[in-house]
Formats: structure tokens, sequence, C-alpha cells
């Protein structure tokens, strides 16, 4: 009987968890997801920052064996084509095909080639009104579909319609070009293509005043040229509504972030000086005397592969450690510091060239020529 009460008074006196013990313990593990959940977002981020960037790669060396073996980049639209004002996605009545939905009829194919229209999908695309091409969906991507050399497979789960249903939405208001699918990043954007029109004339002088080496347009007889135009990116570039991450590219209203590339954007940047400062080289200025007048003599590269990276911006206007956005990405600041003629100066505070596109979170690839 004695050894009965005994194991029942060991029993009932057996400690619990006190209420601040427990508190202790959820404040000890709040403590400790705060400080692994951002490790993981930046791991997360980098991982799709490489993949991203694993791709555009991918395209560039796909781009460069059809330049091998093609004497010109792909695209089955001309640089300049692309370059029409009907192409501009600037209200209702931009065409909006991108350029590198243009790069991918070459590279990954389903350019309608028969008598007969198949009966499976079809989209009518193209960067002039009247002038047009076929594309079968279902042959994108598809060897031997068409008996076409195939240079690039886009993967299915970074190809996708800006229809505003799968993706997001362009600013283009041509349904066949919002059904195309568009070549996106590991982040759920659109990927940009800036290719270069190698017949338009070299700039060996002048000022910023005089440049031809960027316009919107090649306008509407496609005889006012330049080595690169805005147009074929304004689909994206213009959207309020892009990608998976629902970004609106031209910043309205103006408190929020918008990109610099884009021509609708609510600071007064001009989205002009913005492309050079993105295709110029850095490394091959026409003259570095001449400050805020400086113009590049070469591009980037023949062809120049963006993604607007983590923050789903391309060149967002609040990228951390821009400064005034009105001025950041100008050309002349891979040189100077400021308007008033400070250079940029190394370590032995001798003059020295930066990357202004270094700046940002974008992912840029260039192919050279």
């Amino acid at each position: 009987m004695s050894r009965c009460n005994t194991t029942l008074r060991s029993t009932s006196s057996a400690k619990g968890f006190t209420l601040i013990e427990l508190l202790v313990v959820l404040i000890v593990i709040a403590i400790i997801i705060s400080i692994i959940a951002p490790m993981l977002g930046r791991t997360r981020a980098i991982a799709r920052s490489a993949l991203t960037s694993s791709m555009l790669n991918e395209v560039s060396k796909a781009s460069q064996q059809f330049r091998n073996d093609n004497n010109r980049w792909p695209g089955y639209f001309s640089p300049r084509e692309m370059a029409h004002p009907n192409n501009v996605a600037s209200g209702a009545s931009g065409r909006g095909f991108s350029a590198m939905q243009n790069i991918m009829l070459d590279l990954a194919g389903g350019i309608w080639v028969g008598p007969t229209l198949p009966a499976n999908p079809t989209v009518d695309v193209g960067p002039i009104n009247g002038s047009t091409v076929e594309v079968d969906l279902d042959a994108i991507g598809v060897p031997g579909k068409y008996d076409n050399k195939l240079y690039y497979t886009p993967d299915a789960k970074f190809f996708d319609p800006q229809d505003g249903i799968i993706g997001g939405q362009s600013a283009g208001n041509i349904a066949d070009h919002q059904r195309l699918p568009s070549l996106i990043d590991a982040f759920g954007n659109p990927m940009l293509a800036w290719v270069e029109d190698e017949t338009a004339p070299r700039q060996i002088s002048g000022t910023a005043s005089t440049n031809n080496f960027v316009r919107l347009d090649a306008g509407s007889s496609l005889d006012e040229p330049a080595r690169f135009y805005l147009a074929p990116n304004t689909t994206f570039l213009n959207s309020t509504n892009l990608g998976r991450s629902t970004k609106d590219q031209t910043g309205q209203p103006s408190s929020r972030s918008y990109s610099l590339l884009s021509d609708q954007n609510p600071g007064g940047v001009d989205a002009l000086q913005t492309l050079m400062g993105l295709v110029g080289s850095p490394s091959s200025p026409l003259d570095v005397t001449a400050s805020q007048d400086i113009l590049p003599a070469e591009a980037r590269g023949g062809m120049v592969l963006q993604s607007a990276g983590i923050d789903g911006y391309y060149l967002n206007s609040r990228e951390r450690g821009v400064g005034d956005p009105s001025t950041t990405m100008k050309y002349w600041r891979n040189f100077y510091v400021s308007p008033g003629g400070i250079r940029h100066v190394n370590d032995s505070n001798q003059p020295t060239t930066i990357d202004v596109v270094s700046s940002f979170d974008d992912v840029v690839i260039s192919t050279s020529n």
C-alpha cells in the first residue's frame, strides 16, 4: 500500500512547462526564423539570377551560331523593320512585337510553311501593318516540323505569353503578339534583346545633340537609321502590368519605381539616353573631354540581352545606390561622377572608367560581332 502512494505522489509532482518558458521558446524560434528567412530569400534570388544568366548565355551562344551560319543576327524581321513606328507600343495603336519574339522565330522556329494552315493554333505576327508572318505555335522548338534548323529550344517553364492570363500584360494591342510566347527569366519577367542595325552608318564625331547611336524608331519610311532602337521593346517597357510580378514599368503615379528605359516614365527621364548608356560600350567613347556630350563609338555587343533581375524593373529608377535617376544611366556617367566634369578616379587618383550598368541588379549579357 505504501509503495502505491509513493508512485502516485511521484507522478503528480512531475513538472511541466510554465507560460514564461513557452514564451521564451517561441521568441527564440521567432528570432531564428527572422535570421534564416532573409538568408533563404537571398539564396533563392541568387539561384534565380544564376539560372537567368545561364539562359541568356545559352541564347547568346545560339545567336552567335546562327550568325556564323547566316552572316546576320537572328530575327525574321530586320532591326530596321522592327523599328517601324507601327511597332512603338504607346497608346492603342502600337503593335508591340518584341525583339526577343522576333529572335525566337529564327532560333526556335515555328514559322508556318505549307499550302494550307494547320489545324493547331497559329498567330499572325510582325512589326509593320500589312507585313506579317504566320507562326504555328505547336511547331516552336520542334525539330524537323518544317524542315528548318533549330538553334535554341525554349524550356516551357520559361516561355509564357504576355496575354494577361498566363503571364503579365504587354503594352501592345495586337492579340496575336500577346499570345505568342515570350522568353521569360527565372523571376517570371520577359527578357529583352537589343539587336544592332548593322546597316546604320557609324558616327565618328559629334556630340549627344547630334546622336544617331539610338533612336525611338526608324521613321515611317525606315530612312532614319540608328545603331539601336527603343521601339522593339516598348511593348514590355511601357507595360503597366508586366510578368508574373505584375510590375508597372511606367511607374504611375510618380512616387513609385519605374523603368528608366520606359518612354512613358513620370520622372522626365530620357529613355534614349538610358538606352545609349545600356548598349554603348564603356571602353569605346568617341571623346571623353566633352563631359555630358560623350557618345559611344562602339556598341557593348552586336546583340545585348537583358533581364530585369530581382526587382522586376528594367533599370529601376530606385535601384539601391542609383542616386539621381535623371542622370544615372546616361552614357557619360561611365566616365564622370557629376555633370560638372568630375572624373571617376582609381586608387592612384588617375582618371578611370566604370560600367554604370553594374550598379543595377539587371542581368546583361552581350554578344560580340
